[in-house]
């Protein structure tokens, strides 16, 4: 009687192991990593997995949408963390923190915890307002800095690989794009994503058509805004 594929490579080899697994289902990448390229083992995320991270834009990743180029520590904050997020899903071997703790060699990163323990801390005893926005400043640069110490052409194509945006046409997606989407959209009664050609998931339909009526919405704020000025 013939026997399986499987069972023959059981014999031989004995049974795979879940390294082995991983192996196979994820390709071999060659990243930047501060210039240089290394070979990594990266997955590419499904939607819930997506999902599981902050809450996020692509757009907003992107550059797309946002008024002007100023970020403030908070949205450089948000930003490196939901970058650290998707990394943390996505490298499979080296994992995230197989990266964080080669980067720890000087004792950097346990350092920073430390120090951001100790804040926190102290900001749960401070009342006044003043002082209180002082220390939270500095909790979170502390945080910033924590969150890059891996280089960011690393975790700009990690998340770009991840989110699969190397493969699809969410760059191009500019305010004045999503607006007339959205016109569109309101005239034909369907989805701005309707509207737009290119390679996109559904979360990156969600994303567009979610943006793309909020532009409209500001739009349409603005011409009332002048209206009323006007009288």
């Amino acid at each position: 009687m013939l026997r399986s594929t499987s069972e023959t490579c059981k014999e031989c080899h004995g049974p795979i192991t879940a390294e082995e697994v991983a192996d196979r289902m994820y390709p071999l990448v060659l990243v930047p990593f501060d210039g240089d390229p290394i070979a990594v083992r990266l997955k590419t995320l499904n939607q819930v997995q997506i999902l599981s991270c902050d809450g996020f834009s692509l757009i907003d990743l992107s550059g797309g949408v946002k008024k002007n180029d100023r970020l403030t520590i908070e949205e450089i904050r948000r930003y490196t963390r939901i970058q650290c997020q998707i990394a943390q899903v996505a490298l499979v071997k080296p994992t995230y923190n197989q990266f964080m703790a080669s980067g720890d060699v000087d004792g950097t990163i346990t350092e920073a915890r430390g120090r951001i323990q100790a804040l926190e801390e102290r900001l749960k005893k401070v009342h006044d307002g003043a002082e209180r926005d002082e220390l939270a400043e500095s909790i979170e640069k502390i945080k910033v800095m924590h969150d890059t110490i891996l280089p960011n052409d690393f975790l700009g194509f990690v998340t770009s690989y991840a989110l699969g945006l190397d493969k699809s046409n969410m760059n191009s997606i500019t305010r004045a794009t999503l607006l007339e989407a959205a016109i569109l959209a309101e005239r034909g009664h369907d989805n701005p994503a309707d509207h737009l050609h290119g390679m996109f998931t559904n979360f990156m339909k969600d994303d567009i058509n979610r943006n793309a009526w909020n532009v409209l919405h500001e739009r349409r704020e603005e011409e009332k805004a002048k209206r009323k000025g006007g009288k």
